[in-house]
Formats: structure tokens, sequence, C-alpha cells
């Protein structure tokens, strides 16, 4: 059962559908609050101008409609309980490994695992990964009156790629071991048959990612993998 008050309720409302999915799963687990979601150009200005963001308006997460980032912290909040905001990390990663939703969080910007090589840490931060991709595809700038743009072609980065498992045969598997061997980890011959040696390389990938070692290569996974690429 959900958690949220009225306040973190509405700004959710706000956040792209993949992160609605996400923080209602985690408020299911345990009690938070969504401090932000989106933010205007006003407050993202004023917000570079005292030092509190490094980004212009339409450089941030937040600058989105929907958003593509969210504030949220344990609740009761305290600024100062910094065990408190790593272990709601750990249940909102759960829930995304769990949900393929792939995402980037504050403490760990570099997703290296590390808590404590980070220049700036931001704990209560969490980001759709890579949010410029799905703010591209899926957002207007908040607050501003969207351009209409012709039709184009989905680019590469928008490719929407078939689920595959041990068994799955054709091209689609030649392309995922060909992005596999590009990014470092082998996954056997090049030959188009998703056997023992491509599912081990799939799970070595999502292991170095802090993804569900289930070797499967769905969304979250290969959007992993295209991110070494």
């Amino acid at each position: 059962m959900s958690t949220l008050d009225a306040a973190s309720a509405a700004r959710l409302r706000a956040a792209h559908p993949l992160l609605q999915r996400l923080f209602e799963a985690a408020a299911a687990r345990t009690p938070i609050v969504i401090l932000e979601s989106q933010r205007g150009r006003a407050a993202q200005e004023e917000a570079f101008r005292k030092g509190n963001s490094k980004a212009h308006f339409g450089d941030s997460a937040h600058n989105w409609s929907p958003s593509v980032a969210l504030d949220v912290a344990p609740k009761p909040l305290n600024w100062n309980d910094r065990k408190a905001f790593i272990a709601l990390s750990v249940i909102v990663f759960e829930e995304a490994r769990r949900l393929e939703i792939p995402i980037r969080w504050g403490g760990d910007w570099n997703m290296n695992g590390v808590l404590t090589d980070e220049k700036l840490s931001d704990l209560p931060h969490y980001e759709l990964h890579r949010w410029r991709d799905f703010a591209k595809r899926d957002c207007v700038l908040y607050g501003e009156t969207p351009k209409v743009k012709p039709p184009t072609a989905p680019t590469p980065a928008e490719t929407h790629y078939p689920v595959l498992r041990r068994g799955s045969k054709g091209t689609d598997v030649i392309e995922l071991q060909r992005q596999l061997k590009a990014a470092g980890i082998d996954p056997g011959g090049i030959d188009g048959s998703y056997g023992d040696k491509t599912f081990a390389a799939v799970r070595e990938l999502q292991r170095r990612r802090g993804l569900e070692r289930d070797g499967v290569a769905g969304p979250a996974t290969r959007a992993a993998l295209a991110d070494l690429l």
C-alpha cells in the first residue's frame, strides 16, 4: 500500500510514467516523500545562480514535462541520516531491476557501486538513464510551448530491441553478440545463436551494471549495453 502524502503524489504524477511505476512500487515498501519533480526556467536559473545546480534551464533532467528525474527522500526526512538515504536507494534499485527500468542515482553518478568517489553527492536524486534520450523522445521543456516538428525516422538510440534469451536465434542475436564483444565482454562466436557463452556474457554485463543477473537481454540490459558503446 502506498505511503505517499498528497503533495508527493501530485509531484509523482508530473513524472515520466516509468518513474511513476518505480516510485509507486518503492512507496509500497517504505515511507518516502517526493521533494521535487519539475523545475521551470526561473527556478532552474535561480538554482544555477545560487550554486545549487550546475545546469542552466534545459540541461537538467528536472526541466521536462513529464519530468525524467525526481528528488526522493526517506520519511521522516532527516538530511543528516545518510544511512537512511542509502537504504532507500537499495529498495529503489531492487524495484528498478524487477521492473527493468534503467535509472541513475545521485549518490553514485558513475554507477560503479562505490559511494566514496563522487565529487558531488546528491542522495535524493534519481533520474532515468540516459535521461536525455527519454526527454528527446517523450517530453517537452516544462512551461515552454513545444515546437511542432515533422515526423522523423527513429534514431539508433530510439530503436526498440526484441527481448532475447537462451535459445533465441537470428540477426538480432548477432547484433547483441557484436555489441557485447565491442563492450569487451566475450559472447563466444558471432553466430546468431544465444547459447551458453552468450548467456554468460549477458549475465556478466548485468553484474557490472547492477542489474538482475537473469541472462535475459531485455530493455534495461540493452540500455546498459548501449551505454558502454
